[in-house]
């Protein structure tokens, strides 16, 4: 295959060819320091890919594969989002092809586009060359692996000394409390939740959005267009919670770690800041609708002033962390890139949160759940999915391919009606314990059959948390969502069913102690000397109905 570089102008670097072979994971080329100097800023990459047994794809831009062909397909990485890598795959979950870059810190476009005249798609790759960029490898895998096994070799490339090295405390059940109260905050609420939380088991508390301004409200489809008008300045509002930090301490002694909800890089026009900026076109990036603007990292006043409020809000509040949110809001733009200086900020907001608080837990969301940023989080949260176990797991299974195993993976806040089946609330217990489980229901208002299957699930598992935490993972796929995962050590094995009929080939060859937990519509039968267990954890004979447990044997 021929691989042609262009400059900025579209005028021709050089042009390479090599053959690459299924034997090979990947085979790769070095884009040089001779090709950096020649881009004037921009680099492109051009090569065509014939259209042969693919029938989907996958971008870390997205939460699951897609089985279908696209026109065009398109999406931009840096190191405050994604990070540049596409999978192309047949209906067996093979890889096909796949293209991936190493340079994990600078902004690139990926352009991608059918051409049925030539049979094949048309690859266009932009890089954004700065003083920073270093020589990095383009790499092509026709390797007939699964798909997402390629990313396990991708992360060996990009991050080659990386060591999971969490501690225990990332991988401890959370509550939050988002999806509960949203910003309808009272110490009342904090308090007797933060009780019941350290009784159920929880021990993280997120206060979630609210905490840092006067206004009491719920998300509505009246109050979400003007939301974050009043945030910047990131000190808590006395008057909505005059004594947070006696409550802050109590929570605490109750055996919590508290954490608060920050956005560094979101400036509300009802703000201070935001008024004293608002004209200068080098502060702000733009400003989205009438709430907020987003603050260009690029520009130091405005930037290290933001920085510094969110590490002396650690110091002052004696805080176990900050929830930081909203970091891919950054543009990736390989016109104006702020890959590198987005690098030099979360080197400098998370050291400086370190060095007060070496422990720290500092929660990141899906779209910088990447290899670029496990330097920087403890635990990696799916989007925002309420009322929806399915896609829960669905974004949990992608965080878990994207970065491996011994990894805090941390599900959404589960929510549901308060009338919700016991067997669906059983279901988003099942869902988040493919990461770690978190929780966002009002606690004071669980019916007593919800808290006993909520209080079950936690225990069941801190019982397996060793399984959990330091485990070996597998996720496959059935055409575009996942069929089954399955977590193991060398004495046992869980599996997360949403396919009751795959219980065999998820547990394989496996012998020990085996669990499988029924997210499915259908019972798991048939299985000699099973045990199973209802939704609340009282044994149930030897099936397992929707949202039950099995044990067994092999």
């Amino acid at each position: 295959m021929d691989i042609h570089i262009f400059d900025r102008h579209d005028h021709p670097i050089r042009s390479i060819s090599f053959t690459p072979s299924e034997k090979e994971i990947f085979s790769e080329f070095t884009v040089t320091r001779k090709d950096l100097e020649a881009s004037d800023g921009i680099l492109t990459l051009r090569f065509n890919v014939p259209i042969i047994n693919i029938q989907g794809f996958w971008t870390p831009e997205m939460f699951s594969p897609a089985i279908k062909h696209e026109w065009v397909i398109s999406f931009n990485s840096a190191t405050q989002r994604n990070f540049p890598y596409m999978a192309m795959l047949s209906t067996d979950q093979k890889n096909a092809v796949t293209v991936a870059l190493t340079c994990l810190y600078d902004d690139v476009n990926f352009l991608v586009k059918m051409n049925q005249e030539a049979c094949c798609y048309m690859y266009e790759i932009k890089i954004a060359v700065t003083e920073e960029t270093e020589p990095f490898d383009f790499c092509y895998s026709i390797c007939r692996k699964i798909w997402h096994e390629l990313l396990n070799d991708y992360r060996k490339l990009v991050i080659p000394d990386f060591k999971p090295d969490f501690a225990r405390a990332a991988f401890l059940p959370v509550y939050c409390t988002w999806y509960a109260a949203h910003a309808a905050l009272t110490l009342d609420y904090l308090d007797s939740s933060a009780e019941i939380a350290a009784r159920l088991g929880f021990r993280t508390f997120i206060v979630d959005d609210g905490w840092c301004f006067d206004e009491m409200k719920r998300v509505s489809p009246k109050t979400i267009g003007n939301w974050y008008h009043d945030i910047g300045n990131w000190t808590y509002s006395e008057k909505k919670l005059p004594d947070f930090k006696k409550h802050i301490a109590y929570a605490q002694s109750l055996g919590l770690r508290y954490l608060l909800w920050t956005a560094p890089f979101f400036l509300g026009t009802s703000s201070k800041e935001f008024h004293q900026y608002e004209t200068n076109p080098e502060a702000l990036i733009q400003i989205a609708g009438d709430s907020h603007a987003i603050i260009d990292p690029a520009y130091p006043p405005l930037a290290q002033s933001t920085k510094q409020k969110l590490i002396d809000l650690v110091r002052d509040l004696k805080l176990d962390g900050l929830k930081i949110d909203f970091l891919d809001y950054i543009p990736q733009d390989v016109h104006k890139p702020r890959g590198r200086i987005c690098r030099h900020y979360f080197d400098e907001l998370i050291g400086g949160i370190r060095s007060l608080k070496p422990d720290a837990l500092i929660e990141f969301r899906q779209h910088y759940a990447t290899p670029s940023m496990l330097e920087y989080g403890t635990q990696f949260r799916a989007g925002d999915v309420p009322f929806d176990f399915n896609e829960n797991i669905n974004r949990l299974s992608q965080i878990r391919i994207v970065l491996g195993d011994h990894i805090p993976c941390h599900a959404d806040p589960i929510y549901f009606n308060e009338h919700e089946l016991p067997k669906n609330v059983a279901r988003h217990m099942i869902a988040a314990l493919a990461g770690v489980p978190m929780f966002s229901m009002d606690l004071r208002t669980l019916s007593d059959e919800q808290s006993k299957i909520v209080k079950f699930w936690l225990d069941f598992y801190m019982e397996h948390l060793e399984t959990f935490a330091h485990g070996h993972w597998t996720v496959m796929y059935n055409y575009n969502s996942p069929s089954w995962l399955t977590v193991e050590n060398a004495s046992e094995k869980i599996a997360i069913l949403l396919e009751a009929d795959k219980l065999d080939k998820a547990f394989g060859s496996f012998h020990g102690s085996c669990i499988a937990l029924n997210m499915s519509d259908d019972p798991i039968t048939g299985i000699p000397d099973a045990k199973a267990f209802s939704y609340a954890g009282e044994p149930s004979g030897s099936a397992a109905e929707t949202g039950c447990m099995i044990q067994f044997k092999r």
